[in-house]
């Protein structure tokens, strides 16, 4: 992976290789991403980078053999950290990030260098198990840190999600992180830097990615996808909300992102009828009950995104009561949501409805029982909607 190949802006990465010629690179690095940002992609170009036998100013060679090595993930002195949980080959009291290296690597180099949380999960077939770097992986970290590196130069540590570090296990970093062997790199990416202990944070130089333009989304869609046209990559890129992989998952399509609206609009559709006391076979509950369980037998990373799709949809269903269609797009699909609901969402159900969701994807997030808790965000939200007495 070299630079010119990761989507990121061309003035971050010049920050980072002026840092690299000027010998202050920082030792513990925190890339604070944004949602479909190439966070993991910058961190293997910055490693492929500091290793390669023939750098040029502005990238590596690409062809040596550290390069290479790189570029599959096998260089001895990278070491990587992902999330991992036990699945039906490992059980859950042994699981660490080296017993699925090998899977990992296929699906970084499948997805090509353009990775998120809920495809992994989905590899890993975790079913409804949240996916930590747990105590194992820290002492792994601690182990390896303190022998020498193979070649010579760097030892490259990349914890990929940051975030899922088990606050059990993280404290076991801090000496480290603090005062690593000479010549190591730690690169801790994240999505969620709330979600971090401060004491981590407060031991890494937090380097922020600013949110890809649409103009950036269509260029790398248009590079990556030779065959795509023009207008598609355009239409797709404002739909991203500055997301890339949100982008290149909807091409050719998107099948979760249509099957979350349509849910959303069944959903919805029974919980105004219900706040307008409409005859129950009218509101029709049962639909909304096969909704509620059909979400209910999805992992819950899958339940998190399908409810921070609503949060999106109804932001943007709010902000297009007052834009003519020249700032908020929207696909026919969410359109044809957008007429069906629209005078449901005022600015206070809107602001009712997030702050309701940030609850459900916290409660998933500690493995409540997700048919009760859609159960009553169903009547929660009816009762936002029921004319006050």
């Amino acid at each position: 992976m070299q630079f010119k190949d990761v989507i990121v802006s061309q003035e971050l990465k010049d920050r980072l290789l002026r840092q690299i010629h000027d010998g202050r690179i920082s030792h513990a690095q925190l890339f604070t991403c944004q949602p479909g940002n190439d966070g993991f992609a910058l961190a293997i170009a910055m490693a492929q980078y500091i290793c390669c036998e023939h750098p040029t100013e502005t990238d590596s060679c690409g062809g040596c053999p550290s390069c290479k090595q790189i570029a599959k993930l096998e260089h001895p002195d990278l070491h990587l950290y992902f999330p991992n949980c036990g699945t039906k080959d490992v059980k859950s009291k042994d699981c660490e990030s080296m017993l699925f290296l090998n899977e990992f690597r296929s699906f970084v180099s499948s997805n090509n260098f353009h990775i998120d949380l809920t495809d992994w999960l989905n590899i890993l077939d975790g079913a409804n198990k949240q996916l930590t770097i747990n105590i194992r992986d820290c002492s792994q970290i601690i182990n390896q840190n303190s022998t020498r590196s193979y070649r010579g130069g760097y030892k490259i540590y990349v914890l990929w999600c940051a975030d899922r570090l088990r606050h059990d296990a993280a404290p076991k970093l801090l000496k480290t992180l603090e005062e690593p062997e000479d010549k190591s790199l730690f690169i801790l990416i994240t999505e969620h830097p709330d979600q971090m202990l401060n004491t981590i944070l407060s031991r890494t130089q937090s380097v922020k990615f600013p949110q890809l333009s649409e103009k950036e989304i269509e260029e790398a869609l248009l590079k990556e996808f030779p065959d795509l046209d023009p207008e598609t990559a355009r239409s797709l890129a404002i739909h991203a909300d500055h997301n890339y992989i949100k982008a290149r998952k909807s091409y050719p399509n998107d099948d979760l992102s249509e099957q979350m609206l349509a849910d959303f609009r069944e959903y919805m559709q029974s919980v105004i009828l219900y706040a307008q006391r409409q005859p129950l076979e009218k509101v029709d509950y049962a639909h909304a009950r096969e909704v509620i369980e059909k979400i209910a037998a999805q992992s819950r990373e899958i339940q998190k995104q399908y409810f921070q799709f609503w949060q999106e949809l109804a932001r943007k269903f709010l902000l297009s009561k007052a834009d003519d269609g020249t700032i908020i797009k929207m696909t026919p699909s969410e359109q044809q949501t957008f007429e069906l609901l629209k005078g449901a969402f005022s600015l206070k159900f809107v602001s009712q409805m997030n702050e309701a969701l940030d609850t459900v994807i916290r409660q998933i997030a500690r493995n409540g029982n997700t048919s009760l808790i859609l159960t009553d965000l169903y009547f929660q939200l009816a009762s936002f909607l029921m004319p006050k007495k």
